[in-house]
């Protein structure tokens, strides 16, 4: 119950920060042979209602969008406006061209809405700049880490080496981040040692950056996920094969890292995140971690690039 109700805080959040980045108001003119006239109109309407960024009003509107379809020299031109922007423009010589040429026309002016580019955000709720910041402004990234993760094994330490996928999206002091990791020691484990053998797990959350303006900038980031872990070890000296703990269940995790070269195509990323595990490592057909299991936290510690 507790999940479901996360999940709808989580949804409705999203759902109102997506509404609340729809701050353009814009007029919508269409133009278009008269056989044509109204069905075009409906479908520039649907266009513009898909981008979030704008709504159509009928009055005091910030923006004045112009679509006009026109007949000319046997093919029809299809062009898009918004103020005195300059037009994206399409000539629609096959029928089944004319939806795919009418989105991209619409993305086009859209994006590049004068209004749109230098909407001043101070007024907003701090959820609505959160909304402007990952939606309409956001920059999306990928990135790849290599870390080591050190985790609990009993009465020892364990680690392991790993590799990470992430995407993150967002811009000035926020981003979402999302990310999925991997990695183990898939060797023998000797004597009476124990190993983590196998890791991988997904993740995604929120990052704040301290400095929005400067090249460089600390952060800390929270997110929630699912782990997959195996550890092997020996629990007799004298045992000739290996004994295998598997499990899987929901994390926590906490991040905290500095970011360089953030105005680049590239950026570094210097990074120590936590996991805290919101289950007992154990295996009802093994004795390995005892009866009760095992509570094993990890902290991933590492290097990434985003591009």
């Amino acid at each position: 119950m507790r999940r479901l109700v996360a999940i709808a805080v989580v949804v409705l959040g999203v759902l109102f920060a997506r509404r609340a980045a729809a701050e353009i108001t814009v007029c919508l003119e269409v133009t278009a042979p008269a056989e044509d006239l109204e069905s075009f109109k409906k479908l520039v309407r649907i266009e513009l209602d898909r981008h979030t960024s704008h709504r159509a009003v009928e009055k005091g509107c910030r923006s004045h969008l112009r679509v006009d379809l026109l007949q000319t020299g046997g093919a029809r031109v299809l062009t898009a406006q918004i103020d005195r922007a300059v037009p994206a423009r399409f000539t629609i010589k096959d029928p089944d061209d004319l939806l795919p040429h009418v989105e991209e026309a619409m993305r086009l002016v859209l994006h590049n809405d004068p209004t749109y580019l230098a909407e001043d955000i101070a007024h907003l709720s701090a959820l609505q700049r959160f909304g402007q910041a990952i939606l309409i402004r956001g920059r999306l990234a990928f990135r790849l880490e290599l870390f080591e993760a050190i985790s609990r094994g009993g009465t020892d330490v364990v680690s392991a080496p790993g590799l990470a996928l992430g995407v993150t999206r967002g811009s000035g002091h926020f981003q979402v981040i999302g990310r999925a990791y991997g990695g183990g020691t898939p060797g023998s484990v000797p004597g009476l040692d124990r190993a983590l053998q196998a890791f991988a797990g997904i993740d995604g959350g929120v990052t704040y950056e301290f400095f929005d303006e400067d090249t460089w900038s600390p952060y800390v980031s929270g997110c929630g996920g699912v782990e997959l872990v195996r550890y092997v070890g020996r629990v007799h000296a004298s045992d000739t094969s290996l004994t295998p703990v598997t499990d899987i269940g929901a994390t926590l995790s906490a991040r905290v890292g500095a970011r360089f070269f953030r105005f680049y195509d590239f950026d570094l990323d210097l990074f120590a995140q936590g996991y805290l595990p919101l289950f007992v490592t154990k295996d009802v057909d093994s004795g390995f971690f005892g009866t009760s299991g095992l509570y094993t936290p990890t902290i991933q510690v590492g290097v990434g690039v985003g591009f």
